[in-house]
């Protein structure tokens, strides 16, 4: 369901989300419609009625991973076992895994993607106890960080909008007096998630879309956002740097954070959705030169966890020399099922270091 993209050859992939129908509002002669499967890839001679029923069967559990009642689709990867192992579509994906593994469907010959279209009533109530997988708000998934509690959502900076000029009248780019060159930061607890790329020379650029990240931010986080002005060669130049509260449900269901405007920054537009996830370790890797390098760890994810960083060389996977393998084949190693552990033996700064990694599921 996911593809590699150029730059590398990864088991956490950035990737724009496909365009799901979101919950509507309730139509009741839908409320007992059953729900209805078609095969996108693999096991095309798999009974598709019985997916369906699988799946009908699951619509109490499903139900609890939505904030509102409406019409739903899911695009749903099975193992050569019959168990679900990556949900994509709305609501909370670990939350919806966890229900569609319970549900009674069709083994299939092969690894198959099934897409299936169904109705669901109405999500948790804010009454309801939280803490477990299948009582999930509706700003998607929740995870458990140093005691903190977190809500997962897709964040993407799309675009700001500042003054032309800096405050006392100077252009930013003095020597030049050029526009300025921007980019943001969004910093939790002060550890940097997510940077957009520098847009030259606009005091009102817009930053790749599909560059968005899903992210856990809670109320005790410290959510922090600043805009720059990359100066290269000499360091980047701090326009303005605000605190702001976490994004909410009600933030979610606008699907929009506008934040600002805190002089010379007059806007800061930020789009929210539903977390995306596959199953994995977090780590996004490359093969150059016959080595295997991770280039980046996904916050909160288990290879974070384990001490997995970015830089380190990846010399043995599970006893395999990493460099012998077919990418497929180190592909297929990181994925693994949930809850099953991998052994890593790293380089880093010249040291060996092994670390062992548990599979789960992991928001990108």
């Amino acid at each position: 369901m996911a593809a590699a993209s150029a730059a590398a050859n990864a088991c956490y992939i950035e990737q724009a989300p496909p365009d799901y129908p979101t919950a509507g509002a309730a139509q009741p002669d839908q409320s007992r419609a059953a729900a209805s499967a078609v095969v996108v890839e693999g096991d095309r001679t798999i009974d598709v009625a019985s997916v369906s029923t699988g799946v009908s069967a699951a619509q109490p559990a499903l139900s609890r991973c939505f904030g509102a009642p409406g019409q739903v689709e899911l695009t749903v990867r099975m193992d050569a076992e019959g168990r679900p192992v990556e949900v994509q579509g709305p609501g909370d994906a670990a939350c919806l895994l966890q229900a569609l593994r319970g549900a009674p469907l069709p083994r299939p010959a092969i690894p198959t993607v099934f897409r299936v279209a169904l109705w669901v009533d109405a999500g948790r109530s804010d009454a309801e106890p939280t803490g477990t997988p299948d009582a999930a708000p509706p700003g998607g998934s929740t995870t458990e960080s140093s005691g903190a509690r977190r809500e997962m959502f897709l964040v993407t900076i799309v675009s700001t909008r500042m003054d032309a000029a800096r405050p006392d009248g100077r252009p930013w780019d003095e020597g030049r007096g050029a526009p300025p060159d921007v980019y943001v930061r969004l910093v939790r607890n002060g550890e940097e998630l997510l940077r957009t790329p520098t847009v030259a020379d606009t005091p009102s650029p817009s930053f790749d879309i599909t560059a968005g990240r899903s992210l856990g931010l809670g109320p005790d986080d410290e959510v922090v956002f600043e805009v720059h002005d990359d100066d290269s060669p000499r360091p980047s130049e701090l326009v303005t740097r605000f605190r702001v509260p976490a994004p909410s449900a009600r933030d979610l269901e606008r699907g929009s954070w506008e934040i600002g405007p805190s002089p010379p920054m007059q806007r800061l537009s930020i789009t929210l959705g539903p977390p995306r996830s596959l199953v994995g370790t977090g780590v996004r890797w490359e093969r150059r030169r016959g080595s295997v390098r991770v280039l980046e760890v996904a916050p909160d994810s288990p290879a974070a966890r384990a001490g997995v960083r970015p830089g380190d060389l990846v010399v043995t996977v599970e006893g395999q020399r990493a460099r012998t393998l077919a990418v497929d084949a180190l592909e297929a190693l990181f994925r693994g099922e949930v809850g099953t552990r991998m052994r890593l033996e790293l380089e880093r700064d010249g040291r060996t270091l092994e670390v062992e990694v548990e599979r789960a599921i992991v928001y990108y």
